[in-house]
């Protein structure tokens, strides 16, 4: 996936990209009511899927990147536009949200479990975020 900070003062205002490696738990307790007749709560190539679609190839601006206003007429495939800076604690966030907001809409109350989503920008630097 690419981005660039466009308030960053180091070389990360440039275009660039990096290989995410992303790690989701589901936390619930025991004895909850699963899928009736599955046993799960959600099918993990659903979480694939939802991850894959939102940002699997594809480069992530801000909405007020300067940048947007030269790029955005060229409808570029792939192009995400978000309302934050797209660093990693803000894309693990936007991941573990969407995906609570998700799993929510399939029977589940928010409150009866957490997604916790370790986000790996490189080999030794990772977030971790819990919604």
């Amino acid at each position: 996936m690419g981005h660039r900070l466009p308030l960053h003062s180091g070389k990360c205002s440039n275009f660039h990209g990096h290989n995410y490696d992303v790690t989701i738990t589901l936390d619930f307790e025991t004895g909850q009511s699963f899928i009736e007749g599955v046993g799960f709560l959600i099918d993990f190539g659903d979480i694939k899927k939802y991850v894959d679609e939102r940002f699997d190839h594809k480069f992530v601006m801000q909405s007020s990147d300067p940048y947007l206003k030269s790029i955005a007429p060229l409808e570029i495939p792939g192009l995400v536009v978000v309302d934050y800076a797209p660093t990693a604690e803000n894309l693990a966030t936007d991941i573990s949200q969407g995906l609570k907001q998700y799993i929510s809409t399939q029977g589940f109350s928010s409150n009866q479990f957490k997604v916790i989503v370790k986000l790996w920008e490189t080999s030794n630097s990772f977030v971790t975020q819990i919604a």
